[in-house]
């Protein structure tokens, strides 16, 4: 409902379209490609053009563990808004490419959700030079790409990392929603990189990695070593480089803050960010295809043993694609 009222142009119950987990299935479907080469969309079936829809438009980050959730969430928001919701999820011509062989004519993408390209922009170029790549080439044709989408936008939902997106919609006076691909915690490591750096001034420069420190907001004592940054100012220059640590503020531009999360994972620094974020902040559920899973759990041998562990005992890690 809080959502709604922050939103109220977009006269939808758009919280009750992301519930705290998702049953569904990501697709894809066949394209085709306009004159111009700049917007793809389904053909599986026409999209439902209604003068009531809202139209909103997704705009992930082009990696893997990033442009997953995003769809899983748009999927999930299209199926339970058929007739009030249109959502556009614009994405490469390669990554589109990628999503086309691994669709599934079993599970296509609902009726009301469609595909618009912008041209490839990302080369082979490491992770560094992917993530400065993403942050300076993308926003261009992105926008566009708005020029061209019926009916008007009502909001935006962007990629936090895509810094740009919110200036987007600033321009365009629509509003934006910010996805938190990751963790709450790994949010607010970065958000407070600076307080972190700041206290590590009167830290030992050389401190052993097993050594713990304990004033992070939300996160609890960590060993220096699961740290995912350096206490330096030389690896701060490095993000200031790639625009990420000027780019933190401009999230509070937005209407809003979405987590892929749940509150008994990390709860302490969920509720840190709702009480220091100037933004409303939600708790969207780990945005992953559950129901692909079908019933192969009921006769995994794993079961048995997942079964005899104590609750909340067991954790499951996947490592990104860029560490892969």
């Amino acid at each position: 409902k809080l959502f709604c009222q922050l939103l109220p142009s977009i006269q939808i119950p758009i919280l009750n379209s992301i519930p705290l987990f998702h049953h569904y299935h990501r697709t894809t479907t066949t394209t085709t490609r306009s004159p111009d080469h700049s917007q793809t969309s389904s053909t599986f079936r026409p999209m439902m053009e209604s003068t009531n829809q809202s139209h909103v438009v997704a705009i992930p980050h082009p990696g893997r563990g990033h442009i997953n959730p995003l769809l899983n969430l748009c999927e999930t928001m299209a199926q339970k808004n058929p007739n009030n919701l249109k959502i556009t999820v614009i994405v490469t011509e390669e990554w589109l490419g990628l999503l086309r062989r691994s669709s599934s004519e079993e599970s296509p993408t609902p009726p009301n959700m469609r595909f618009a390209t912008i041209p490839n922009v990302l080369r082979d170029c490491g992770s560094l030079g992917f993530f400065e790549t993403v942050m300076t080439k993308m926003a261009q044709p992105v926008e566009q790409l708005f020029d061209q989408l019926e009916p008007p936008v009502r909001l935006i939902l962007a990629d936090t990392f895509l810094f740009w997106a919110i200036e987007i919609g600033n321009r365009r006076n629509i509003p934006v929603a910010s996805f938190w691909a990751m963790s709450a915690s790994t949010f607010s490591l970065l958000y407070h990189l600076d307080f972190v750096l700041e206290r590590s001034l009167n830290v030992p420069a050389q401190l052993p990695d097993e050594h713990r420190i304990d004033y992070i907001p939300g996160i609890s004592p960590i060993r220096i070593a699961d740290l995912p940054y350096d206490l330096s100012y030389e690896y701060k220059s490095k993000l200031s480089e790639l625009q990420l640590l000027q780019g933190m503020p401009v999230i509070e531009k937005t209407h809003c803050l979405l987590f892929r999360t749940i509150p008994e994972l990390e709860e302490h620094a969920i509720d840190v960010l709702k009480s220091k974020l100037p933004i409303p902040s939600f708790i969207v559920g780990p945005c992953i295809p559950l129901s692909s899973l079908g019933d192969i759990h009921d006769q995994a041998s794993y079961m048995a043993w997942l079964d005899s562990q104590p609750q909340k005992s067991v954790l499951y890690v996947s490592f990104g694609s860029f560490a892969s």
